[in-house]
């Protein structure tokens, strides 16, 4: 038989206890943060990877008259302006086109219905996507809708880039005029 526990042994044991309770609840709020910590980093690596690309795709449109790269091309023709002109295969290169949550090889997609437009016939270039993250297995990926991520990578959802040069996350897909520029009456599609 086990003597009886006096009144101080059980007091020293009921303050280990919540002792070691304490320490794990610190430990797994350290762990927490820390994790948090990486998400919100990654997050803002994302958010300037594709600042960084939409700014090379605008000033590739200003050496060529205001027009957009080809959707075929585009990653191609604007990585020259992309920080110090990034190559394929060095690892430059995959740090400015590969989100730091992706498991894809590139991260991103340029939207294919401004492929060759001119920024002078957008109406509304702030809502006009230009750059999308994307599940893309190769480099100059273009699309649409159908091609923005669909895992989620960031808290608050993918990133996009738009005509006007600002970048943010959106929760959902977002719809209409974003994927289909907005032009001038003169110079819609036909």
């Amino acid at each position: 038989m086990r003597p009886p526990v006096s009144g101080s042994n059980l007091l020293k044991k009921a303050v280990q206890a919540l002792l070691w309770l304490l320490f794990l609840w610190i430990g797994v709020s350290v762990v927490h943060a820390f994790e948090s910590a990486r998400t919100m980093a990654h997050k803002s690596t994302c958010l300037n990877n594709v600042k960084q690309i939409l700014a090379g795709t605008q000033q590739y449109a200003q050496d060529w008259d205001e027009c957009l790269p080809s959707a075929q091309q585009w990653a191609s023709l604007s990585n020259v302006h992309v920080g110090s002109g990034a190559q394929i295969g060095r690892t430059s290169e995959a740090v400015v086109w590969h989100c730091p949550d992706a498991v894809s090889p590139y991260s991103y997609a340029f939207n294919s219905a401004l492929s060759g437009l001119s920024y002078k016939v957008l109406t509304e270039p702030a809502q006009t996507l230009t750059i999308f993250e994307a599940n893309a297995t190769i480099w100059n990926a273009a699309g649409g809708k159908a091609q923005v991520v669909q895992e989620s990578r960031h808290p608050v959802g993918p990133i996009y880039g738009f005509a006007d040069g600002h970048v943010k996350s959106i929760r959902a897909t977002p719809e209409q005029p974003y994927w289909q520029p907005l032009l001038l009456p003169d110079k819609q599609k036909h």
